[in-house]
């Protein structure tokens, strides 16, 4: 009652109803995306199943490269496709990264959901996260192989041959902004409220899941760049047949790279302001 009181008259002006429905919050694993339904089995028979069809597409992608040989393919096309694919691809790995953090933070029972200031009535858990993992990489594997088939005449399913190769790898894109928008409209924004915070870093406090974000986005340095090469790419190059876009990213890949360090080094900063301890950075 102590612990509430206070709450109360700390962050509520002493309105003890609106403390209690920030405090008393619905157990973490119910409360959850996925709606606090019970684990009847079927989501690990999901996951194995997309895992199970990924990997055999990826098989057939690389024996399809080697026997066909990627030479066949322009070599401007080919190099800004893989540009595409290793963006999506590297963004479906952190997201392999985060189900597996989460999941050893459940294990050793670290209140990630707390330390991350996630709402905790909306928030992803592990066994979501990774069947999310799971299902793009099934749609991204298959993309791979739709791209490859379609690329290298004679093509050896019909339909095929009357969609453009380039459709598949944009289709990937589209579908994977998409789905990161809706679950930013589920977690209340907490992704996109986080990287504002980051961005900002120099006019407000800054917190342990700023630092977090901060780090995760210095390792997707090259993802940046090439969602910038991605975007010029499809908007001109792809159809126009030009390379005005790889002409381009020699100046604008090593700005974009240097972003995510330098809002780092002002989060360092900030917090050695607040401070005045060095050891802490």
């Amino acid at each position: 009652e102590q612990t509430e009181y206070m709450f109360s008259e700390a962050f509520c002006d002493g309105a003890r109803h609106v403390a209690m429905s920030k405090l008393r919050v619905p157990h973490l694993q119910t409360a959850a995306v996925d709606g606090g339904k019970k684990n009847d089995g079927s989501g690990g028979f999901r996951f194995g199943l997309f895992l199970g069809i990924s990997i055999p597409l990826l098989v057939v992608s690389v024996a399809w490269m080697i026997s066909a040989g990627i030479h066949t393919i322009p070599l401007s096309e080919s190099s800004s496709v893989l540009i595409v694919f290793r963006m999506i691809g590297l963004c479906v790995m952190l997201v392999w990264s985060w189900g597996v953090d989460m999941m050893v933070w459940k294990k050793w029972k670290i209140n990630a959901t707390f330390i991350m200031q996630m709402d905790p009535r909306h928030h992803s858990t592990w066994p979501s996260l990774l069947a999310s993992a799971a299902v793009f990489t099934l749609i991204w594997s298959l993309s791979l192989t739709l791209y490859l088939f379609a690329s290298w005449p004679p093509s050896q399913i019909s339909f095929l041959g009357s969609i453009p190769a380039l459709v598949w790898p944009l289709i990937l894109v589209v579908m994977s902004a998409a789905t990161f928008i809706i679950y930013q409209f589920i977690s209340k924004a907490w992704l996109v409220r986080s990287l504002l915070s980051v961005l900002t870093a120099p006019w407000h406090r800054v917190f342990f899941n700023h630092f977090f974000l901060g780090d995760q986005l210095v390792s997707l340095a090259i993802v940046i760049a090439d969602m910038e090469f991605t975007g010029c790419w499809y908007s001109y190059d792809a159809w126009a047949h030009t390379s005005v876009c790889v002409s381009v990213t020699k100046y604008t890949r090593p700005a974009l790279t240097l972003i995510p360090a330098f809002l780092r080094i002002l989060q360092c900063a900030r917090l050695f302001a607040e401070s005045s301890c060095s050891s802490r950075h």
